[in-house]
């Protein structure tokens, strides 16, 4: 199940808008040799970008209670699988 908590074109748009102010650069490169800076003005536009994002995706909770609502799900080899990570099996 591929579950997106942000819509990357926001996050897209966000990361491509100009800063408002001059900004200092906090510049480093690593070990690969590619250079990355900090800027804090894009790091505000990803918080304003993810706050804009809805804390419920309809959906999603509409296949939530699709699944829920199936006695077939999860199958019984994944519970046995989980219960088996929980609790291990002792052997003898």
């Amino acid at each position: 199940m591929n579950i997106q908590s942000v819509r990357p074109e926001i996050v897209v748009e966000a990361a491509k808008s100009k800063p408002k102010s001059k900004s200092v650069d906090n510049e480093t490169q690593n070990a690969d040799g590619v250079r990355d800076s900090y800027m804090p003005e894009q790091n505000d536009n990803l918080m304003q970008a993810l706050r804009n994002q809805p804390d419920v995706r309809p959906e999603m909770l509409e296949r939530a209670k699709q699944l829920a609502a199936d006695p077939g799900y999860p199958p019984k080899d994944v519970i046995d699988a989980i219960a088996n990570i929980l609790v291990p099996a002792t052997r003898k």
